[in-house]
């Protein structure tokens, strides 16, 4: 929120608009909303956590482990809260991502003063995006043994572990964004026509040329 309104020229201006904002009632909606979400996602990964690490003998069996029921919750659940963490998140931006529905002119030379409602794909994409993001995640989750819990042989301070991993997983983590959202980028751009067609036709929407 504070990188999206950032406007060097006019410091006192952005200084004032994000105390305003931050005192808003959708900032915070949008805060709690991803607070509980947080807790959620940690409540729900707890029922996956083990001991013993999955090893799956072959490809074939992977793919089932994958495909289990409960797995596929997971994953679900996943996605949809990556799409509601990246709603959160245009909430807070402002900006051209409000509404899947922008006002626009289809045609140049259309005369017509009726204004026309267009699809806004810019807001499309990123609610998209968070749910490949959230589908990845459980992907890997499974895949990595993510849920399994390891622990040292000699025994040390909790303090002590977590200074050690967070750079490791700060690190981890921004690498794991970025090719996550360069395939996300990809796959949108050769597949990305097929939920373009179909929230145009669900919400009788036009194609801002």
């Amino acid at each position: 929120m504070v990188l999206s309104r950032l406007n060097i020229f006019h410091p006192i201006l952005w200084l004032t608009d994000l105390i305003g904002d931050a005192s808003s009632s959708s900032i915070f909606f949008c805060l709690l909303l991803l607070s509980v979400l947080q807790g959620v996602q940690c409540a729900f990964n707890v029922k996956f956590y083990s001991v013993v690490p999955t090893i799956p003998g072959s490809r074939l069996s992977l793919i089932g482990q994958i495909l289990l029921p409960q797995h596929l919750l997971h994953s679900f659940v996943h996605s949809l809260m990556g799409v509601l963490v990246f709603w959160c998140c245009t909430v807070l931006s402002r900006g051209p991502y409000q509404s899947l529905a922008v006002p626009c002119n289809t045609d140049p030379s259309d005369k017509d003063d009726v204004q026309k409602m267009c699809l806004n794909e810019r807001y499309l994409f990123l609610l998209l995006t968070g749910a490949f993001l959230g589908y990845s995640y459980s992907l890997l989750y499974f895949i990595h043994n993510m849920n399994y819990l390891s622990f040292p042989v000699m025994q040390q301070f909790k303090y002590v572990q977590f200074r050690r991993f967070l750079p490791v997983l700060l690190h981890h983590s921004c690498v794991q964004s970025l090719y996550l959202i360069r395939n996300c980028t990809a796959l949108y751009f050769f597949l990305g026509y097929i939920p373009r067609t179909w929230f145009q036709g669900i919400l009788n929407l036009h194609l801002d040329q």
